[in-house]
């Protein structure tokens, strides 16, 4: 099964936002993570995967809580094209989110696994 471990504070995906002249983008900060993910999948030099995938998320989270789907949102979209040809594709994701405990402290960062079923 191919794996990516995303480094750093996982991002949740933002809305988009309305510019000055009426357009909508998508923040810097979501966009900057999701292209880091498909770096990262390219790095390991995983190729994408054809049919039916599954996606399943581990988030290891060292600051404040954050939104699962959202954070699920912005790796799917970081895989999109890279890991796989359309999200269309994936017909199971899981999604975890670890968070740092009084005691505990944990290393930030997103573990990513994509197979084909």
């Amino acid at each position: 099964m191919p794996e990516i471990v995303v480094p750093g504070e996982p991002v949740a995906k933002e809305r988009p936002r309305r510019g000055k002249h009426g357009g909508f983008y998508t923040p810097k900060k979501t966009t900057d993570y999701e292209a880091l993910v498909g770096w990262t999948w390219r790095q390991a030099r995983h190729v994408a995967l054809s049919g039916p995938i599954v996606v399943r998320l581990d988030f290891y989270l060292g600051g404040r809580d954050k939104d699962l789907d959202n954070m699920a949102k912005a790796v799917m979209d970081g895989l999109n094209g890279v890991a796989f040809a359309d999200d269309r594709q994936v017909v199971a994701l899981s999604a975890y989110k670890h968070l740092s405990g009084n005691l505990k402290r944990v290393e930030p960062r997103a573990v990513v696994f994509v197979d084909q079923t």
